[in-house]
């Protein structure tokens, strides 16, 4: 038999063995049950049994004990503990390698800027913030040195306006707040920290008269008549300084009678002003509002030229009636004449801090204190433009203004028109190196009815080098979001700030807001940086803008044990 057949043989005998003639029958039932498939076990060492269920009830209490003694990432996982649903990212710092000796070298840099006054700590990383229009200006970080300031009140806009001035003044900044109202900024130009001057304006106190060309007038003269540039060119220093002092006094004289009218003058009415104007400034003497109205009504052949009525006495008074209205309103007697009708008493150091109390019209009507708003802005901007025009040309020391410009919706709301007048005052300052502050509560205070001027008074925010957000309710932010843009992230932190402080029931009274000193700075379309103030002891102190009402409050728990 060959090999092949063998093994055919023995596959056929091993996969159909032959029957066992001795063996027993098997049962239908018995060759039913081999028919069908065993199901297949796993190994013994895999099969769950009594034993692995035990390994595991062990490992579990195991595990207990150790929670017991040792928390893990979530907290203590035991009986009376309890874990987080989220843990917080750690808090990141930032210092000098002397400080943090072997973090060295940073495994990420920070993105803020660490340039200009320190103003508090960053909300994302709890290190140092720093930031002013100034100095960032002079990093390049932006293109304007000036700053706008939006945010609810009582949320720390004053305060953040306080920890700037202080900052910069320690850098030889001359700061200027050219209109207090409540007055916030008394306490702090009188303390040590700044050692300036406040001028205490209104009736029965110092007078602003709105012709003056103001105190800095008188050393124009020591500026150059001619100068000739590298380039060849003649440059007159002292026209322009006249000049430019000329435009400013016609700006707030006009716009002081605009205010009275309601509406804006007429072509021969602005005429006239200005050549009447130019007149007075031929005499000696200071002269007033009620030289003003007496010139234009003796109807000298200048202004008779001026208003297209050459020959004719009676066209001409009947132009110019108008006009002689609204100037006499600012002669004594008059609705304004309490504060402009006489000379000016004001003084101001230019080389010293200084601030305009207007607090003295508080309760007089908003023309009136717009219209004090608009003289105190000119005479402070006047006087800065020329100190920087005598230090351009080496007469005085080169020294550096910083122009706060607060309460911008007062000036607002009182006319349309007051939108003009401050874009006028505030446009050039960047060529005057001044640097600029302004500060409002919202953007609906910019909304003036007009869309021109709407348009006008946006164009402060868009100008602005740097703004400042503090609390803001939800329907400010689509306002916002047509000047620049902001991230939904910014829209929600910005939101959250404006919600009111919560009852303490130890106390009981409301805690401080949970946004209070709270403030996203935007440099352009770039990510705010959001931060928060922080004051040291004698800033705080300075900081109380709620004083008299605490002082009530005491005089009342006084007199309540007295009795």
């Amino acid at each position: 038999m060959s090999t092949d057949t063998a093994t055919r043989s023995e596959e056929i005998a091993t996969t159909d063995p032959q029957p066992d003639v001795d063996a027993a029958p098997v049962s239908r039932s018995a060759r039913r049950a081999a028919r069908r498939p065993r199901p297949t076990l796993p190994a013994r060492g895999h099969r769950p049994g009594r034993r692995s269920v035990r390994a595991r009830i062990q490992r579990k209490r195991e595990l207990r004990a150790a929670a017991a003694q040792q928390p893990g990432r979530r907290g203590w996982n035991c009986r009376g503990g309890g874990g987080v649903l989220m843990i917080d990212t750690p808090p990141e710092f930032r210092a000098s390698n002397l400080q943090v000796a072997g973090f060295w070298p940073f495994a990420a840099g920070s993105g803020t800027p660490r340039v200009g006054v320190p103003l508090g700590s960053s909300l994302f990383t709890g290190t140092l913030f720093c930031a002013d229009p100034l100095h960032y200006f002079l990093a390049r970080l932006v293109k304007n040195p000036s700053a706008f300031i939006l945010g609810l009140p009582g949320l720390g806009k004053s305060t953040l306006i306080r920890k700037m001035l202080v900052g910069l003044r320690s850098k030889g900044v001359i700061p200027l707040v050219l209109s207090d109202l409540r007055p916030d900024y008394t306490d702090l130009m009188t303390s040590p920290l700044m050692a300036g001057d406040v001028c205490h304006v209104g009736p029965a106190r110092d007078t602003m008269n709105p012709i003056d060309l103001g105190p800095m007038a008188a050393r124009i003269e020591e500026l150059p008549a001619e100068v000739t540039r590298p380039d060849g060119s003649i440059e007159r220093p002292r026209a322009e300084a006249v000049a430019d002092l000329v435009a400013r006094r016609y700006n707030l004289v006009a716009g002081l009678l605009e205010l009275n009218r309601g509406q804006r003058l007429l072509t021969h009415e602005r005429n006239v002003l200005a050549t009447a104007l130019r007149m007075l400034d031929e005499r000696e003497q200071e002269q007033v509002m009620h030289d003003l109205r007496e010139l234009i009504e003796a109807m000298p052949a200048q202004l008779a030229e001026r208003s297209g009525c050459r020959q004719d006495p009676t066209a001409y008074a009947a132009r110019t009636l108008a006009l002689i209205d609204d100037v006499r309103a600012f002669e004594e007697g008059g609705e304004y004449g309490d504060v402009f009708a006489r000379p000016t008493t004001v003084r101001l150091d230019y080389r010293r801090p200084a601030s305009f109390d207007m607090s003295a019209v508080r309760e007089a009507s908003p023309t009136v204190q717009a219209g004090l708003q608009l003289v105190c802005w000119t005479f402070g901007s006047a006087q800065a433009s020329i100190a920087q025009a005598l230090s351009r040309h080496g007469i005085e020391k080169q020294r550096s203004y910083l122009v706060v410009m607060d309460e911008l919706w007062l000036i607002l709301s009182a006319s349309v028109f007051m939108v003009d007048r401050i874009n006028e005052l505030s446009r050039l300052n960047r060529a005057r190196m001044i640097t600029q502050v302004l500060c409002t509560h919202t953007m609906k205070d910019l909304e003036l009815g007009d869309d021109l001027a709407t348009a006008k008074a946006q164009g402060f925010v868009e100008r602005a080098g740097m703004v400042f957000m503090g609390g803001l309710p939800p329907e400010e932010l689509s306002g916002l979001k047509r000047v620049f843009k902001l991230s939904d992230k910014e829209q929600q932190m910005v939101q959250d700030w404006s919600l009111e402080g919560p009852i303490n029931p130890a106390t009981k009274k409301v805690d401080n807001p949970p946004g209070q000193g709270n403030f996203l700075v935007k440099t352009g379309p770039k990510p705010g940086m959001p931060f928060h103030v922080t004051l040291t002891a004698s800033e705080r102190d300075l900081s109380n803008t709620n004083r008299e009402w605490e002082n009530l409050q005491d005089s009342w728990v006084q007199r309540g044990q007295g009795a």
